[in-house]
């Protein structure tokens, strides 16, 4: 692992919306008092709440600034694809995404990426991977480490 997340940054991008998740995510946003700043677009299907931050990847790569991302999908070789396209687009992942709803100890680590959908519970010493989703109301327990996909 690279690094833990510490959330400091308000702004977010949403990389990748064609995942149903993608409502969860800009729900989980909204909670969190987060600014997102753009929705791109890398594939046909587009599954947001509101659509006025989308932009097509091809559009991103001529004036809009990179910043900091998070991959949206559901499945884990998907959200790998959209966190190495976002990469070699010069975008910087987002240290993590929490719900505001999420029970998660003090003594737990959490990789950059990961997100962590409402209602979610995170048991002491537990330590997450990078780029893990965990969906809502999961619960892990403590001491736990390592990559998963819930």
């Amino acid at each position: 692992m690279t690094g833990f997340c510490v959330n400091t940054d308000k702004q977010i991008i949403l990389f990748g919306v064609k995942s149903p998740l993608a409502v969860d995510y800009q729900e989980t946003i909204e909670r969190a008092g987060l600014k997102l700043t753009t929705a791109i677009s890398v594939g046909s299907t587009v599954r947001l709440l509101n659509r006025e931050k989308l932009k097509p990847l091809a559009e991103c790569k001529n004036g809009i600034r990179p910043g900091r991302f998070i991959a949206c999908a559901f499945v884990p070789s998907n959200r790998r694809k959209l966190s190495q396209i976002a990469r070699e687009n010069r975008y910087v992942e987002y240290p993590g995404l929490i719900d505001p709803t999420a029970v998660v100890s003090r003594s737990s680590r959490i990789g950059v990426g990961t997100y962590l959908n409402a209602g979610v519970v995170l048991g002491g010493q537990s330590i997450i991977s990078e780029h893990v989703f965990i969906n809502r109301a999961s619960s892990v327990g403590h001491h736990y480490s390592g990559y998963f996909n819930s």
